[in-house]
């Protein structure tokens, strides 16, 4: 949830208001996907979770779900992986059982029923294809193979099944580094259109360089909750102060504590890490 987000890359979008948009991905998301639909640049989400985790429940997807603001397609972790592999593998469909029984397949924009030759009939997930997929990872090559440090959940697939894939990174590595431990890279570049350095781009979550910022992530929530129950001003209050305010990475360094809160984020992961 809350783990290698492309953080400034949402930020950015929100700046411009870039949108709206159909937003996927991995099985969970939070603070990237509820502060998009806050700013109302999703018109459709496939999310099977938004969360803020311990924080408490995603206020901004809540809110708009329950105003009837939000198209929400209701499905599971396993369908959206089944329609990314299907759509990976270059097929329209993938077949998928454990969803039977439930009222998730009379989703006909998610699944169709399949009969074989011999008259059995099979539930299948559609190949979800989407425009363009946004990343953020440890390290790339200049020429798009991408190295994750940590945990990539569904970063691979996603990649795969995209139409065009953006990699933000922690920093840029050499071709020959890359080719030196090749087993390290976890996408490479014929799924990657472009890499862009972004170092601390996944602030407020973490990577394997830096922890998740729990007190931004607090803000963010209590803020966005304010606003579900009525009161825009302590949100209107967050994107001046970390999203309209600052005109680049080093302003927004800045205004979430500057070097300090850097390093004792980084400070905390190492500790965790020994």
């Amino acid at each position: 949830m809350h783990t290698n987000r492309p953080a400034a890359f949402v930020r950015e979008l929100v700046r411009r208001r870039s949108g709206p948009v159909a937003l996927y991905s991995s099985p969970g998301s939070g603070w990237d996907a509820d502060l998009l639909i806050a700013a109302g640049l999703v018109s459709r989400a496939v999310l099977p979770m938004v969360t803020m985790g311990q924080h408490g429940l995603a206020p901004s997807f809540r809110g708009a779900v329950e105003a009837g603001e939000l198209e929400a397609s209701y499905l599971d972790a396993m369908t959206l992986l089944a329609g990314y592999l299907a759509a990976g593998y270059g097929h329209p469909y993938h077949l998928l059982a454990s969803v039977e029984g439930t009222d998730m397949v009379k989703d006909d924009a998610l699944y169709e029923t399949l009969t074989d030759s011999a008259g059995n009939r099979h539930r299948a997930v559609r190949a979800i294809e989407p425009e363009l997929c946004v990343l953020h990872a440890e390290e790339a090559d200049e020429y798009g193979n991408v190295r994750h440090r940590g945990p990539r959940i569904a970063d691979v697939v996603m990649a795969r099944a995209s139409q065009r894939t953006i990699v933000t990174v922690e920093r840029i590595v050499t071709n020959e580094e890359v080719r030196r431990e090749p087993h390290l890279t976890t996408i490479p570049s014929n799924h990657v259109t472009a890499v862009v350095h972004a170092p601390f781009g996944a602030h407020p979550t973490a990577t394997a360089d830096y922890t998740s910022d729990e007190e931004h992530l607090a803000l963010y929530h209590q803020a966005a909750e304010a606003r579900r129950l009525g009161d825009p001003t302590r949100f209107d209050a967050y994107l001046a102060d970390f999203i309209e305010g600052p005109r680049d990475a080093l302003e927004y360094l800045e205004a979430i504590g500057g070097a300090a809160r850097e390093q004792q984020l980084r400070e905390e992961m190492s500790d965790a890490d020994a």
